[in-house]
């Protein structure tokens, strides 16, 4: 027979698993949550790197095909200066937005090898997401995002003195 201090012990140790694979249930759910977060931020920033691509190129496009034909409007040798930056700002605003998605994939590789790595050595230590890369892919989509809106804007001011 067992002593009531066994049973006690057998309840207790019990209650432990329970409160284990609650807190395990949690931490997936928490888990979870977090991937379907980094699933739409990352949806959203390919959105806004196809805008980029899609806004800057139509203009780029717009702007040359309207400023290159034979009855090209007259602008003043500063606003042909402008002209040539808006076109400069807006192609870097392409390669910059290119770039970005270039250092994610880059970022995600590394990060597939550490993992890879991570699951192969028995799950030892903590695995660490590439932060480097991320200030990096960070800086540069807000580069290329200031330069699509500064190459907008000069378009939008030769547009205005082409006008007046």
């Amino acid at each position: 027979m067992t002593s009531e201090d066994d049973i006690k012990k057998m309840e207790l140790g019990i209650k432990a698993q329970e409160l284990a694979i609650k807190k395990a249930e949690e931490q997936n759910k928490a888990w979870d949550l977090y991937n379907q977060f980094s699933r739409e931020t990352r949806a959203r920033a390919d959105g806004l790197v196809r805008a980029v691509l899609l806004v800057s190129g139509g203009a780029l496009t717009l702007s040359i095909g309207a400023f290159l034909k034979q009855d090209t409007p007259y602008l003043s040798p500063a606003c042909v200066n402008l002209l040539h930056w808006s076109w400069v700002l807006l192609i870097a605003s392409m390669v910059l937005a290119v770039f970005t998605v270039f250092v994610g994939v880059l970022s995600s590789d590394l990060h597939g090898k550490r993992w890879l790595s991570w699951l192969n050595n028995g799950r030892l230590g903590e695995l660490k997401q590439p932060r480097a890369s991320g200030y990096i892919q960070w800086f540069i989509g807000i580069i290329a995002l200031v330069t699509h809106w500064l190459g907008l804007g000069l378009l939008a001011f030769i547009a205005i003195q082409v006008i007046s």
